[in-house]
């Protein structure tokens, strides 16, 4: 049950992921082709993150942030930070892929665990 829970996390957080990216795409106008160059990665990385296939590495995570203006962190937990919580890009780059994504495993596993009590109470 538990390998099922941190699958369905690992997908929750890259279908969150890909929704912000694309949202974040859609309000600059920026084009796929920019993005990638910006960002320091390929377009078909950027195309892969927009479908939900996969969630960068740090560096490139900062870059995408950087170049929609944006934190990695909403990108990652589709939450805007409030003003007295430390951004993600304060961490060094190596380590925010790993803080980044265990955040966005662990606010997945909350809405798992809240659509299973909401299932119980239906």
């Amino acid at each position: 049950m538990a390998i099922q829970n941190q699958e369905q996390a690992r997908n929750m957080a890259k279908r969150i992921f890909s929704s912000c990216l694309r949202s974040e795409i859609a309000r600059t106008g920026i084009k796929q082709d920019e993005l990638a160059e910006i960002a320091g990665c390929s377009q078909s990385a950027i195309s892969d993150y927009k479908n939900g296939e996969r969630i960068p590495s740090g560096e490139i995570l900062v870059g995408l942030a950087k170049a929609l203006g944006t934190t990695a962190e909403y990108l990652i937990t589709g939450r805007v930070l409030a003003a007295n919580d430390a951004p993600s890009a304060a961490l060094r780059p190596s380590r925010i892929s790993e803080e980044v994504l265990r955040r966005a495993i662990q606010g997945a596993k909350d809405i798992i665990a809240l659509q299973d009590e909401l299932k119980k109470l239906a």
